[in-house]
C-alpha cells in the first residue's frame, strides 16, 4: 500500500481488511477498520514514508489528499480539533512502543506490551507467539519464560489466541 519511496500525501482510512505497519523487520501495530494512516505524509516535505504498509487480507481504503484535508479542516474546526486529538494519541502510541523497545529484559518488554494493548483485562493476539516476539524483539524462548514467569506470579492467563490480565498491578516496573 505504501513503501518508504512509494506514497500519497493522504490520509487513508481502512474500510475493510488489514493492514500491516512495519518498520523494517519490527511490526508496529495491525490496522483494522475505522483506523486512520498517513498522517506521517501530510503537511511536511519529506521525500519518504516512515513505515511500510501492507495488505494482511483484501483490504478497502479510502484516501483523502491533503488538499482535501486541508480544505475540510478549514470549513470544519471540530474536524480540525478531532484531527489534532487523532495525532496526539498518535504520539502517545508511539510512546508506549518505544517504552516497550528499550525495557530491559524479555518479561519487562512483555509487561509493557500488555499493559498498553489490554481492554478489560483481555490483550487479543492478531499474530502467533513467534510474531509477538519479533514485535517484542525478543527470541521466541525468552518470550516463552517470560510468560511462564507472569503466568507462575499469577499476573497473567493464557486463552488461546489472547492473554488475560488477572493483577496489572505484576505488570508494573519495579523501581
Amino acid at each position: 500500500i505504501y513503501t518508504p519511496h512509494a506514497f500519497s500525501r493522504s490520509l487513508g482510512a481502512v474500510l475493510s481488511g488489514k493492514v500491516e505497519v512495519r518498520k523494517g523487520e519490527l511490526i508496529v501495530s495491525v490496522l483494522e477498520p475505522g483506523d486512520l494512516f498517513g498522517a506521517a505524509a501530510l503537511f511536511n516535505d519529506r521525500t519518504d514514508y516512515a513505515a511500510q504498509l501492507t495488505a494482511r487480507t483484501p483490504c478497502r481504503l479510502l484516501l483523502l489528499p491533503q488538499e482535501l484535508v486541508e480544505e475540510l479542516m478549514a470549513a470544519s474546526p471540530a474536524l480540525a480539533r478531532q484531527y489534532i486529538r487523532y495525532l496526539s494519541g498518535r504520539i502517545r502510541f508511539l510512546e508506549q512502543k518505544i517504552n516497550s523497545l528499550v525495557a530491559g529484559t524479555a518479561e519487562e518488554r512483555l509487561s509493557c506490551f500488555l499493559r498498553a494493548q489490554a481492554q478489560d483485562g483481555l490483550v487479543p493476539l492478531d499474530c502467533s507467539l513467534t510474531g509477538l516476539a519479533g514485535r517484542l524483539n525478543v527470541s521466541r524462548a525468552s518470550l516463552y519464560r517470560a510468560l511462564d514467569a507472569l503466568e507462575d506470579r499469577g499476573a497473567i492467563k493464557r486463552e488461546g489466541k489472547a492473554i488475560r490480565v488477572l493483577r496489572p498491578e505484576l505488570l508494573e516496573p519495579t523501581l
